[in-house]
């Protein structure tokens, strides 16, 4: 399956590199997606509640998802 907009797995996996959360502007240079397909991407995310934003930094909103992709794409109890 694909992502609509591309570049959500970039973002996720950038923001499970840093626990605490990112700024926006830190988050999407470490994507290294350009402006455009980073706040596309973010944009999808905050809308299916996947990230948060709060303050100009952005953070998992569901712990559960962020072990998930912080433990590589496999099944994380809990």
């Amino acid at each position: 399956a694909g992502e609509d907009p591309p570049g959500q797995r970039r973002v996720l996996e950038a923001l499970a590199r840093h626990g605490g959360g990112l700024e926006v502007g830190v988050l999407r240079a470490d994507s290294g997606l350009d402006p455009a397909a980073f706040g596309a991407a973010l944009a999808a995310l905050e809308r299916h509640d996947a990230v948060e934003r709060r303050e100009g930094r952005c953070r998992y909103a569901v712990e559960r998802r962020y072990r998930q992709v912080a433990g590589g794409g496999r099944a994380v109890a809990g």
